[in-house]
């Protein structure tokens, strides 16, 4: 999956297929709810989507957290957040249309989170069109302790009928390709 058009038929997602998946969910924390996001414009196998808080625009998270210094050096280098927008642009989940069913997309976010501020949750709610969603009072990583996001997890997985679930040394086999799990390298 290492060009962004390959994504679609992505390792794990061909791994679930041939496993007889009849709908294949993608759930996503962080960064990882920003792939989720990503995947959902760009994998018409996927049937329910859950971005947890998601990132939605790298170059503002960029802008957001670099230290004063590192965005000067940035700066002085030729790099705005105005230059890199547009380059990051055609892998957005902002910039593309999802094609999971509305009904089948969820995003959950804290609108206190110090890392993945609220305002790249909202967008992604505004760009899918206000999806099912929670926000839980808490920071980046606490979510699981709040009953509003186990009820939104409960319910995006109850009405998706996942078939199966592929063992960790069944993904990096496929996604390494090469026959090989991952746990000769360990031996």
């Amino acid at each position: 999956c290492a060009r962004t058009g390959d994504l679609g038929r992505a390792a794990p997602v061909r791994l679930m297929r041939a496993q007889g998946a009849s709908e294949i969910a993608c759930y996503g924390l962080s960064l990882g709810g920003y792939a989720a996001a990503l995947l959902a414009s760009l994998a018409p196998e996927l049937g329910t989507v859950i971005a947890g808080v998601p990132a939605a625009d790298f170059p503002r998270l960029v802008w957001q957290h670099a230290p004063l210094a590192e965005r000067e050096r940035i700066a002085r280098a030729g790099l705005t957040r105005e230059l890199a927008e547009p380059v990051m642009r055609p892998v957005s989940p902002l910039a593309l249309a999802p094609l999971v069913p509305h009904a089948r997309r969820f995003v959950f976010g804290a609108p206190d989170d110090q890392f993945v501020s609220a305002d790249h949750v909202r967008d992604l709610l505004a760009h899918w069109g206000a999806p099912r969603h929670v926000w839980f009072p808490g920071a980046h990583v606490t979510f699981r302790g709040h009953d509003a996001v186990q009820a939104l997890l409960r319910e995006a997985l109850r009405g998706s009928p996942v078939l199966g679930v592929a063992t960790r040394s069944a993904i990096t086999e496929a996604v390494r390709g090469d026959g090989r799990t991952g746990e000769e390298d360990r031996e």
